[in-house]
C-alpha cells in the first residue's frame, strides 16, 4: 500500500518498525514469533532494536509458558540469522527448556532447522 502511495519501501517499512516498536507491550506474544520472521526487508539498524525487544519480550513468553516450542525454534532461526545475529543468552535459556517440554511436539523439520541455526552461532 505504501509503494502504491509513492513512498519509498525502505522509509515506509523504517517508520512502520518505530511504530511497532513503541507499541510492542501491546502484541500478543503467539504474534511475536512471526513478527520476529517478517523483519529483514527495511533500516537494518531500527529492525535490529526492534528484534532484540521481540526477543526479549518471547523470552519473557517462553518463560511463563505462554509460548512453547514452536516459538522458541522461530526465533532461535531468527536470530541466528546471518544477518542479524544476536546472541541473548535468557532467551536461549528458555527456549532451551521449551524445546525440553515440548520437543515431542516438534516436526523432524523443525529439529533439524533447530539445530541447524544453533550451530550457525558465532561467538565474536
Amino acid at each position: 500500500a505504501a509503494h502504491r502511495l509513492g513512498l519509498p519501501m525502505t522509509k515506509a517499512l523504517t517508520s512502520l518498525t518505530r511504530i511497532i516498536r513503541q507499541d510492542l507491550q501491546e502484541v500478543r506474544a503467539e504474534n511475536l514469533p512471526i513478527l520476529a520472521r517478517g523483519l529483514g526487508k527495511g533500516d537494518w539498524h531500527e529492525e535490529f532494536v526492534l528484534l532484540h525487544a521481540i526477543c526479549r519480550q518471547g523470552s519473557l513468553a517462553l518463560q511463563e509458558g505462554v509460548l512453547k516450542a514452536q516459538a522458541a525454534c522461530a526465533f532461535i532461526a531468527v536470530c541466528s540469522n546471518s544477518n542479524w545475529q544476536i546472541f541473548d543468552e535468557e532467551l536461549l535459556q528458555n527456549a532451551s527448556r521449551a524445546f525440553q517440554n515440548g520437543s515431542k511436539d516438534l516436526s523432524t523439520k523443525e529439529l533439524c532447522d533447530v539445530i541447524y541455526s544453533v550451530s550457525s552461532f558465532q561467538v565474536r
